[in-house]
């Protein structure tokens, strides 16, 4: 009935005016949503020093030294390079400074919130602070839906327009609950059933049956404030706006005692939908032994496992070593070692937390999705790192407790160091940070740029021409039927230079992953296709990339660098063809798009005759047609 009842459509126009009303409204709005552990400024110790009193690092035996260049360059010719980032506790690797030309305009904008791993970090790239609006990178909290609105073609940001939606505790759970309605409990049942009072607070009542136990949320607050467990209706707070969640009372238990475990999902683009997620993390531990009497359940240090609580009880044990099962902050690894002993399948359990992490993602994916494209001229400028609060139980299921757009990042101890220097030096790496004034050389004396080069510099990049327009219109219209005679791989047949940029920017992305884990697209995206209320186009490009290329990635790649090395040669020599050769067995097949329902030539028929087989034999990847290109060969179908 909650489900039902929280499953209202969201439309674009009213996803952009609940950014308008939830944007800086307080304690329900956007702004105000932080996280939950340990955001007081005390805590965010100065780095240098933190690692220095890791005693652990001291003692291990330190790796070779490496000197790395301090600039990641791009498989593909014409495509520009990206600052490589290093980390504090990474001694032995050394990265070469920037040429004083390209560093003395790296500017970036603190805020309040910037944590000290992120200062640090920028610093050590050779980034520069500033105040006014010539900054092309900052680290803070959500903004207004205007600040989105003024990002320049070079300035990036840490946030999506409407992740409120996810931040929320409310609105996670409406989101949520329309998935649950269409799709059932056996997709989506890792959210414990939430009521947003006053509105539910009848369908509260007939769930209350003075058996179970619930917990009251604030909607937007921070480190565990105005959170507690309840059994007597009498303890509701009927009038106010919270959540009431039933409560998880059966939790896994290590050493007797409740434990949560942060999960860092870094997403980099919600069109396509492109997520990350940290191999580490941590655990933290509630310091009182577990009990379900409802005596108990006042206890805050029993039930809460929220760093920010638990600090605060004098039996509270640091833990500063990264590997070690001890204390009450653990690193993820060292907790699936820890469960590995006990018998579970830890590869399982991963497993689970993508899966959660994925479908909570495509909960929010029309609704953010409308915010981007109202107030992002262009989604490359922005991109959001998520915490994902989430409890094992007993039945070793994954539960999703809450997701923080602004997760802590603050360098409380070592292991805080260690895990979030680590997790923040991939992200910068897989964003990108392009020197504002880079000029690439290659691109001297071309008299004619490539349709990704020239398209993609300062203008919006999904201002897409008539024929990707109509190519992208088919798949998403035509997406059923296509799936079902398992004709989707033919979207790979002729590639747009819209879809050149997409596969590209997906495989530098890899590239620069690190110790990041790409959980979406993967060679099990499909099985999510289904969750989208909206098909979308790009969804389905990078679906079918992976298909074809998942088990040989290199395959792939070295497609895409034939084609930027073709684009190259004839941006050099424009008296050629715009149109590439076609290859000895071509790409092309007879229900190709923009041909659907033309005359066919003899010539085009002829050309498309090859079995798949064939061509997966001969090439990795499909032919490229710019846009002069597929106009042309239209032109000749007719």
């Amino acid at each position: 009935a909650a489900a039902a009842a929280a499953s209202e459509v969201y439309t674009e126009e009213a996803a952009v005016a609940a950014e308008g009303t939830e944007v800086g409204a307080g304690e329900g709005g956007e702004e105000s949503d932080e996280d939950d552990e340990g955001e007081e400024e005390e805590e965010d110790q100065d780095v240098e020093a933190v690692l220095a009193s890791d005693p652990g690092r001291a003692k291990a035996p330190r790796p070779p030294d490496i000197t790395l260049p301090a600039l990641i360059t791009s498989p593909f010719a014409l495509r520009p390079p990206v600052i490589r980032f290093s980390y504090n506790g990474d001694a032995h690797i050394h990265v070469e400074k920037l040429p004083a030309e390209l560093a003395e305009h790296l500017k970036w904008k603190p805020q309040k919130t910037t944590p000290n791993l992120v200062k640090n970090m920028l610093s050590r790239a050779g980034y520069k602070k500033t105040s006014t609006s010539a900054w092309t990178l900052t680290w803070g909290k959500h903004m207004k839906s205007e600040g989105f609105r003024a990002l320049t073609a070079q300035q990036k940001i840490n946030h999506f327009p409407g992740t409120f939606q996810l931040g929320r505790k409310d609105c996670l759970w409406k989101n949520f609950a329309r998935m649950q309605a269409q799709f059932g409990r056996k997709h989506f049942n890792f959210l414990p059933d939430t009521f947003c009072l006053p509105r539910d607070i009848a369908l509260l009542r007939r769930a209350f049956d003075g058996k179970a136990c619930w917990i009251v949320k604030p909607n937007a607050a921070a480190r565990g404030i105005g959170i507690r467990v309840i059994s007597e209706w009498n303890q509701v707070p009927k009038n106010k706006d919270v959540v009431v969640q039933r409560y998880l009372e059966d939790p896994y238990l290590i050493n007797g005692s409740k434990f949560d475990m942060r999960i860092y999902a870094l997403v980099t683009s919600f069109d396509p939908l492109r997520v990350y997620v940290c191999p580490d993390g941590l655990a933290r531990f509630a310091t009182r032994k577990y009990s379900k009497k409802k005596s108990k359940l006042k206890n805050r240090f029993m039930h809460l496992t929220n760093y920010s609580v638990n600090k605060k009880n004098k039996s509270f044990v640091a833990n500063e070593d990264a590997e070690a099962c001890e204390g009450h902050k653990w690193s993820l690894k060292a907790l699936f070692q820890h469960l590995s002993g006990e018998g579970v399948n830890t590869d399982v359990i991963w497993k689970k937390i993508c899966d959660v992490v994925i479908k909570t993602l495509i909960c929010v994916d029309e609704t953010v999705n409308s915010s981007i494209k109202a107030n992002c001229k262009r989604q490359s400028s922005c991109y959001e790192l998520f915490g994902f609060d989430v409890l094992l139980d007993q039945a070793l299921n994954i539960w999703v407790l809450e997701v923080n757009i602004s997760p802590s990042l603050h360098s409380a101890s070592p292991l805080d160091c260690d895990i979030k220097g680590r997790m923040l030096r991939d992200l910068f790496s897989i964003v990108g940070h392009t020197p504002p004034n880079y000029v690439d050389g290659s691109l001297a004396g071309l008299a004619k740029l490539p349709p990704w080069v020239e398209r993609y510099t300062e203008t919006f990049g999904t201002q897409l021409t008539q024929p990707e327009r109509l190519k992208h219109a088919f798949f998403v219209q035509h997406w059923e039927e296509l799936h079902a005679q398992g004709k989707l791989v033919t979207i790979l047949d002729e590639l747009t230079d819209d879809d050149v940029v997409t596969l590209m920017e997906t495989e530098e992305e890899s590239q620069r992953a690190g110790e990041m884990v790409r959980v979406f697209p993967s060679s099990s995206s499909g099985e999510y296709t289904q969750y989208f209320r909206n098909k979308r186009y790009k969804n389905i490009l990078l679906e079918e990339w992976v298909r074809r290329f998942g088990s040989a990635p290199e395959k792939g790649v070295a497609f895409l660098q034939n084609v930027a090395e073709d684009a190259r040669t004839r941006a050099l020599h424009p008296s050629r063809p715009e149109k590439p050769k076609l290859a000895p067995q071509s790409f092309l097949s007879p229900d190709q798009f923009f041909r659907a329902g033309l005359k066919r030539t003899k010539s085009l028929s002829t050309a498309s005759a090859c079995s798949q087989s064939d061509v997966e034999d001969e090439q990795p990847g499909g032919r490229v047609v710019s846009s002069t290109g597929i106009k042309t060969a239209a032109t000749a179908a007719t």
